[in-house]
């Protein structure tokens, strides 16, 4: 178990996150504020070359749901420099979904954020990469791609977003 600090801006950004602009520290917490319409991760300060089996999971609160077709917030793993990973995510059309950096791969059920805290959770575990929220499992994929390593991260197409939390967990 790693946990991945979030804390206040510093001059060197967001205590090693690397991201949009959208997103940004208040009070110990990782926020993003919804103007930033892009896939695109904000990736975490810490690199799981050395693992092939692990899970990202995060404390995330929906402030706002984005008002766009397409827009979706959730987790990345197995990130590489060149765009390729596996991001688990909630739609707009409230559905949970697994895909890479072009495209969900896989639909799940229903799902839809209410304001509350809850865990988000992305294993990625041989070729298969599953997305849960609260250990209920949303949506799962089986694809033969990214096998190892990678960054890890958040994405928020839209969404307003509180991050409390986000861990990186060895899965074997």
């Amino acid at each position: 178990f790693n946990q991945v600090p979030i804390s206040q801006r510093s001059q060197s950004g967001l205590n090693g996150w690397v991201g949009h602009p959208a997103w940004k520290t208040l009070r110990g917490k990782l926020i993003n504020d919804g103007t930033y319409r892009n896939v695109e991760p904000i990736l975490a300060p810490y690199d799981t070359a050395e693992l092939a089996d692990y899970a990202v999971e995060a404390r995330i609160r929906v402030n706002r749901v984005g008002g766009y077709y397409g827009n979706s917030f959730g987790l990345w793993g197995r990130r590489t420099t060149d765009g390729g990973g596996y991001r688990g995510g909630v739609r707009l059309d409230e559905s949970a979904a697994v895909g890479n950096d072009r495209v969900w791969l896989a639909g799940g059920v229903n799902y839809r954020p209410d304001g509350e805290w809850h865990t988000y959770r992305l294993e990625l575990d041989g070729n298969v990469t599953t997305f849960l929220v609260d250990g209920a499992q949303l949506a799962t994929v089986t694809d033969n791609i990214q096998l190892t390593g990678g960054l890890t991260g958040l994405f928020s197409d839209g969404y307003q977003l509180e991050v409390e939390s986000f861990r990186v967990l060895r899965l074997r």
